[in-house]
């Protein structure tokens, strides 16, 4: 007898991370994967992240899923950002989801960020004291789960955004010359190895609370320069310059888990250009 599929949801399967995680997971011959959208798209499910209960309760009774993988959030200078948006989405559905987890019966991958710490933080661990200093952070840190079915990944994730064009390797692409700051630290990872890391989530039945970093500290001058010279043809120019200061980088308690995934910046970027060609046409 073959072993049953373990069923996946992916809540925000469109945006920068999300579209990977979908790609990446409906690659395993081991999962069977279905992903949501706020709009309606042929083969997808409709799901309304200010309002989860009704619109999750409604797909669970279609079919229920043993993992939910929330990727659904506004970013720190999404042009819809508002308090009461930072409120809904990043701080209020990722705990209603996780109080789903009881009565619908399954697992919670969560999506969390760097930024729950101070950018003069430096080097933080998993048991470091979280000091948000704005609107987004404070918002992604209210929204940590931390139930026992529930896994919340704290990262940073570099990529491209085909279907909303906000990505920050995207918009350096278009420019001929660019600025990099050489005083802003940066750790994280590719949305390619985040993907991959959460399928080991998923195999695995990891819960609790982890740093996904394996690439940096890095700063974001160098990010830039490792990124426009696999470009050499369109001859942009990466200047070194200086911003608001960030000095904060993720480690780890759990060492082990970085060794499985690449470390040099450039190989990484590499990976995610032949991953998805089609996004760097």
């Amino acid at each position: 007898m073959s072993k049953q599929m373990t069923k996946v949801l992916v809540l925000g399967g469109r945006g920068l991370l999300g579209h990977a995680v979908y790609s990446y997971l409906t690659k395993s011959s081991q999962l069977q994967v279905r992903a949501t959208h706020h709009q309606p798209i042929k083969g997808w499910f409709k799901f309304d992240g200010r309002q989860p209960e009704p619109d999750l309760k409604a797909i669970f009774k279609l079919e229920p899923y043993d993992w939910v993988v929330n990727v659904i959030g506004l970013l720190q200078h999404d042009p819809s950002a508002t308090v009461a948006a930072y409120e809904e989405i990043n701080a209020d559905l990722p705990q209603k989801l996780a109080k789903l987890t009881q009565s619908l019966n399954y697992r919670l991958i969560h999506i969390s960020t760097d930024a729950v710490f101070a950018p003069d933080a430096g080097p933080v661990m998993e048991a470091a004291k979280p000091n948000p200093v704005d609107q987004y952070s404070q918002s992604k840190l209210a929204g940590e789960v931390t139930e026992k079915n529930c896994l919340t990944i704290r990262t940073s994730v570099i990529g491209m955004d085909p279907f909303h064009h906000r990505g920050l390797l995207e918009w350096a692409l278009t420019q001929t010359e660019i600025g990099g700051f050489i005083n802003q630290t940066w750790s994280g990872a590719t949305n390619l190895q985040l993907a991959q890391f959460i399928l080991a989530a998923i195999k695995t039945e990891m819960t609790g609370l982890i740093h996904f970093a394996p690439l940096g500290p890095v700063s974001k001058f160098e990010l830039l320069n490792r990124w426009v010279k696999l470009w050499p043809e369109k001859m942009i120019r990466v200047n070194a310059g200086q911003g608001t200061p960030v000095d904060r980088y993720l480690i780890t308690k759990y060492p082990s888990i970085h060794q499985a995934y690449q470390h040099d910046i450039t190989q990484a970027l590499k990976a995610i250009i032949k991953f998805e060609p089609e996004a760097y046409g």
